[in-house]
């Protein structure tokens, strides 16, 4: 058997011991985002949240799915999959690798992400609003992340 074998469809990836443990390295570090998107939450629930937490949030929001996209690429460099590097890149990444190993709602919780992403990266963290993030959070650590990272063991 070869080292580094394809992706199947919405089954289990099947990738070289190296990159899985990349690949674990990597949704381990964004367990520590999710960790803190966690008690921000808890803070949430007892107190308002100032620029300061909004701000903590959107980075954290924004690290997480950086995680993700680094898993993707190294799923598409495995596959040979070349990405065309333009303006689009991003979403043609989540819609190549995400529609071959992710249910279509797990891929357009994803798309969301992906869209404050790109919304955190162009906008000034003063217009940063906590009931505009509070749902990306819920939607990450109630459904992505636990559904991606139950897709990698």
């Amino acid at each position: 058997m070869s080292s580094q074998k394809t992706l199947r469809s919405r089954g289990r990836s099947y990738v070289s011991p190296d990159i899985r443990a990349r690949i674990q390295l990597e949704l381990s570090l964004i367990d520590k985002e999710i960790t803190l998107l966690e008690l921000l939450m808890k803070k949430s629930s007892s107190a308002e949240m100032d620029s300061i937490d909004c701000r903590a949030a959107a980075a954290c929001l924004h690290s997480v799915y950086n995680g993700y996209e680094k898993i993707f690429i190294m799923l598409a460099k495995n596959e040979g999959i070349v990405i065309n590097a333009d303006h689009k890149w991003h979403k043609n990444l989540l819609d190549i690798i995400g529609s071959r190993l992710f249910s279509q709602s797990l891929v357009e919780d994803l798309a969301k992400l992906l869209g404050f992403r790109h919304f955190f990266r162009h906008a000034y963290s003063f217009s940063l609003k906590w009931e505009n993030m509070e749902p990306l959070i819920q939607i990450l650590i109630g459904n992505v992340h636990p559904k991606i990272k139950d897709y990698f063991r």
